[in-house]
């Protein structure tokens, strides 16, 4: 009987110590595949507070309020933009747009992620989206856009255009929706 107890103990240990390498060999690999690859990235949030049209890391709403900007084809200057201040270089080339947008019939949206430093404009991500419908629906599209040189205190702009069409709207902020945003490579 003390046999068989102390091949159960020696096994446990034996299970104990494979069980701590293999999370420790994990744990090497997946700090490895970190740093060889995969960027982080920021997601900034449509805040549109009146005058003031930011992207920021938190936007909420209230419990069924609606914070949208009307957008007309049919006129100039009916684009809007939401800045954000860079605190430094922005790493990387992947962004993600995911906007709400709704249409009065059917309106085309070009979308632009725009470097602004000094008196330049660069834009470094560009899209188009069609709304068909009178109902919000969120457009989400990851693309590859370039890695611009940036310093602390270049704006970030998101640039929302209504191209053609109808009459249309971007939902800034909502609930029970959620907010419209987009995702930046992290800076540095």
């Amino acid at each position: 009987m003390n046999a068989k107890l102390y091949i159960v103990k020696i096994l446990s240990i034996l299970l104990l110590v494979i069980t701590v390498t293999s999370a420790c060999g994990e744990g090497s690999l997946s700090d490895a595949s970190s740093d060889s690859g995969s960027s982080a990235s920021t997601t900034l949030y449509l805040c549109d507070n009146g005058e003031a049209k930011d992207l920021t890391l938190e936007c909420e709403a209230e419990s069924n309020a609606y914070s949208y900007a009307n957008l007309y084809p049919k006129y100039p200057n009916t684009q809007v933009d939401f800045n954000y201040v860079l605190d430094g270089d922005i790493q990387g080339t992947s962004y993600t747009f995911g906007l709400w947008l709704a249409s009065g019939g059917k309106t085309t949206f070009d979308v632009s992620i725009i470097i602004q430093n000094s008196s330049n404009e660069t834009v470094i991500a560009t899209t188009s989206f069609t709304a068909t419908s009178n109902d919000f629906s969120l457009f989400t599209e990851t693309l590859e856009g370039i890695d611009p040189e940036t310093a602390k205190g270049d704006v970030l702009v998101l640039r929302i255009f209504p191209a053609s069409g109808d009459p249309g709207a971007l939902v800034t902020k909502s609930d029970p929706e959620g907010n419209s945003y987009i995702t930046i490579p992290t800076t540095k």
